[in-house]
């Protein structure tokens, strides 16, 4: 998952707060804006990436695997190359699963924040617990997503299309961002909360 700046809007004004043992921290709300045109032409052209949403959504993996190989090795199918990694059913699978968290969403517009933004949260925080998984890397996952695009209408991805495909990428990426770096803030903390009471459980008993 090049980073752009992001299209989404971030309310600073509105705030859901979580509490820890430790403390507390604030999820920032996103909105994903679109104009009814706009939503639109993403349904239209949404509607020919789910013709085949499996081999569109093996494709952003198999991108991020060629030009990010490192981030193989978190996957289970970690040991493959070549057309056993194209053809591995839990590839396909988690192609699949992908294209419809992008079919969510625009199914959701309008009510995307309420509806998918929680779920696009979570799906982050469970990132969180992988082995090695940091939150930087759901920026080459956009990448993907739009040599996805770029693969799948050639040189109808005109800078409008392409700007407005970004701009709901770039949602879903923040989104589930948002629920990894949150947790893994968590972690951090509940490890620091740890240590700290068992400093002082060893001072009291001295």
């Amino acid at each position: 998952m090049g980073c752009s700046t992001s299209n989404t809007h971030l309310v600073t004004a509105e705030r859901a707060a979580h509490t820890s043992s430790c403390g507390q921290h604030q999820q920032p709300i996103r909105r994903l804006d679109l104009t009814r045109d706009e939503k639109k032409i993403l349904e239209a052209h949404y509607r020919l990436l789910a013709n085949d949403s499996v081999k569109n959504g093996s494709m952003v993996f198999l991108y991020l695997f060629k030009h990010q190989p490192h981030l193989q090795k978190l996957f289970p199918f970690r040991d493959l190359q070549g057309e056993a990694l194209a053809k591995d059913p839990q590839l396909k699978g988690h192609g699949s699963r992908f294209m419809q968290v992008v079919g969510a969403v625009l199914e959701s517009m309008g009510t995307a924040d309420t509806a998918v933004r929680p779920l696009l949260y979570q799906l982050g925080e469970r990132h969180a617990y992988y082995d090695g998984f940091k939150s930087e890397y759901f920026e080459y996952y956009k990448q993907g997503m739009m040599y996805m695009c770029e693969q799948n209408f050639r040189d109808k991805l005109t800078p409008k299309l392409r700007e407005l495909w970004m701009k709901v990428f770039t949602y879903i990426i923040d989104s589930v961002r948002d629920g990894c770096s949150d947790s893994l803030k968590h972690i951090a903390s509940d490890k620091t909360c740890s240590l700290e009471r068992e400093k002082q459980l060893n001072a009291d008993s001295k």
